[in-house]
């Protein structure tokens, strides 16, 4: 009985983190987007800490190869 319980529950967990990373993915989008319609590349890259904007792309490559990953396992939509 406690490995289904804990089967269970781990499922919620993943459906809980999946909807929060849903969530913070739009946001994150939502974000670049409004940088990206109000500044230019060059005005980011003066503006911004350059140690921490590293970190955070290397973050990003590593969600993005994570994403990649998923996507390649995804089944192929269905053809209309």
């Amino acid at each position: 009985m406690s490995s289904k319980w804990d089967a269970t529950r781990d499922g919620v967990e993943l459906q809980t983190d999946l909807r929060i990373l849903h969530a913070k993915v739009g946001e994150l989008f939502q974000i670049v987007q409004q940088v990206k319609k109000h500044f230019d590349l060059d005005q980011v890259l003066t503006t911004a800490d350059s140690r921490q904007l590293a970190k955070n792309i290397d973050r990003m490559d590593e969600v993005y190869r994570w994403f990649a990953g998923l996507k390649n396992l995804l089944p192929a939509p269905p053809s209309e």
